[in-house]
């Protein structure tokens, strides 16, 4: 997983955008993840945010990317979401 991310880091220093940095993940040598990719980077040039479109694949992808950032904090604060 940290591969994915370093590869999407560099593909952002590199001044791409998002689904280009994702059509060069989808190419990693894992099978679970290049199955992911491939919808995900569909649903985010539908319109959906990378954590929409990360979120029914969040057995691959850590609460970070899949969950609601309001949600979290709301967590952290002992509310109730």
């Amino acid at each position: 997983m940290s591969y994915l991310f370093t590869l999407l880091a560099l593909t952002q220093r590199a001044v791409l955008t998002l689904p280009a940095g994702l059509t060069a993940a989808s190419t990693l040598p894992y099978v679970a993840y290049q199955e992911a990719l491939i919808p995900i980077l569909r649903n985010i040039e539908q319109g959906d945010s990378l954590q929409q479109a990360m979120t029914p694949y969040n057995r691959l992808f850590p609460p970070l990317c899949t969950t609601d950032s309001r949600r979290r904090r709301n967590r952290r604060a002992g509310q109730r979401v």
